[in-house]
């Protein structure tokens, strides 16, 4: 990561439940990732797939919502087909947080699709 230029989109995918190795990042580990986001100035861009087959809905939740409070711009996609047992359809909503943003000014766009 100390390699990627400055201000690239940094994709994170699967913060929890990572596919296919199963091995997620922990604790001081995103500590760390959440350092070298702020020096670099990158963009971390996180893509869940599996929210609440972690260690549930609200704890998988976390690292979103640290990166959120801590970095000035964060991109979140949540795909819940997962969740809701639709392999072969597409729910999802990504989101952008920016320093900025503050409660109800916060901005974010949803789609939802059927392929």
């Amino acid at each position: 990561m100390r390699a990627i230029p400055k201000g690239s989109v940094l994709l994170l995918a699967r913060p929890c439940c990572h596919n296919p190795t199963g091995v997620d990042i922990r604790g001081e580990q995103w500590s760390e990732v959440m350092k070298i986001v702020a020096e670099r100035r990158l963009i971390p861009f996180l893509d869940f797939a599996y929210s609440g087959f972690g260690d549930g809905v609200e704890e998988d939740a976390q690292v979103a919502r640290r990166f959120a409070a801590e970095l000035p711009v964060v991109l979140v996609a949540m795909s819940f087909s997962k969740s809701l047992l639709a392999h072969t359809a597409s729910a999802s909503a990504p989101s952008r947080s920016s320093a900025s943003d503050t409660g109800a000014r916060r901005r974010r766009c949803s789609r939802t699709s059927s392929a």
